[in-house]
């Protein structure tokens, strides 16, 4: 299913998100699909734990640590 990236707060734009697995074979992870429409974004985020993005298609930049990277 297709839902909001997040419920509630404003800094972020024309972005859905669909989880595609769930801690399947007993695995402590989430494979999670984002789409972000043109002039949309993402809210500025820090995890502890690993964390993987790939891009399929499309353009975009990423901040990582003070460094914005196309």
């Amino acid at each position: 299913d297709v839902h909001p990236y997040k419920e509630t707060g404003t800094h972020f734009k024309s972005i859905t998100r669909q989880t595609l697995a769930a801690g399947e074979f007993d695995l402590p992870t989430e494979l999670r699909y984002f789409e972000i429409l043109p002039g949309g974004h993402s809210t500025l985020e820090r995890h502890d734990h690993s964390h993987l993005v790939i891009v399929v298609r499309g353009r975009g930049q990423v901040l990582v640590g003070e460094s914005l990277a196309d």
